[in-house]
């Protein structure tokens, strides 16, 4: 028979519930941290950490663990989820609840709607994000820690792939899709009105610019760019006008 387990203090409640659920199931098993090991690819060190309540859990190891007792693996990542959010909830970046997808109007709601249920789905490593998504650059890792910075909005798909991994429900996801179009929609109406910060003066303006166009028609300017043509054409009419009354002369070659 194992030692007797030690008391569960930390400070988390979420991750208390946690351990304790491990615990529970794992007693209900009947079976040793060494057989645990046996059926899954953790030690059984790993697996009786997993219950001390001192540290959250890696996910997989949650997921292993209770697999290998017949537990719920959905219920054992959702008290998972809680333990992680307990965690980060005080963050900066967390402490505001941002609108919800059905109020999402813009990008920037959007980013912030999609950096909320990260951290309230866990905040779950960048990397085991993407590998959950099915790989194959589904979710880049770049695409993601700049959506976890708040600098970006995941195309469409993304969103999609991202909702999975986040165990959204079904039913909520339709509400998600929503925002993401408003948000985009608003995106590329902004980027057609976008005007440049930069007006540069007439002379820095290149010669395809409408405004070089619009002073090559300015009539005081067309009149002396004409000028010298006007001035060609009379210069030859004359000529020939001479000509008809015999008074050009022209000079022998030397």
């Amino acid at each position: 028979m194992g030692r007797p387990e030690k008391p569960i203090t930390t400070p988390n409640r979420s991750l208390g519930r946690l351990a304790v659920w491990l615990r529970i199931h794992h007693s209900k098993a009947g079976l040793s941290y060494r057989q645990l090991a046996e059926r899954t690819v953790y030690s059984s060190t790993t697996l009786s950490r997993a219950t001390t309540g001192e540290k959250i859990p890696r996910l997989p190891v949650v997921e292993a663990f209770t697999r290998a007792c017949g537990g719920n693996v959905a219920h054992a990542r959702q008290l998972w989820r809680e333990a992680r959010w307990e965690e980060h909830r005080t963050s900066e970046v967390v402490r505001t609840i941002p609108p919800k997808p059905s109020a999402v109007k813009d990008p920037a709601d959007m980013i912030a709607a999609l950096q909320y249920l990260y951290y309230r789905s866990g905040a779950m490593p960048i990397e085991e994000i993407e590998r959950r998504a099915g790989g194959d650059g589904l979710l880049p890792h770049t695409t993601l820690h700049r959506m976890v910075l708040g600098e970006t909005m995941l195309q469409l798909e993304q969103l999609v792939a991202f909702l999975n991994v986040c165990d959204v429900p079904e039913g909520d996801r339709g509400a998600w899709l929503k925002a993401w179009t408003r948000a985009w929609r608003r995106r590329e109406s902004e980027k057609e009105m976008r005007v440049p910060a930069h007006r540069a003066a007439p002379d820095d303006l290149p010669i395809y610019d409408p405004r070089r166009i619009e002073e090559a028609l300015n009539p005081p300017l067309l009149e002396q760019l004409l000028e010298p043509v006007r001035s060609l054409k009379k210069e030859v009419s004359g000529l020939w006008r001479g000509r008809d009354r015999g008074e050009i002369e022209f000079e022998a070659a030397s």
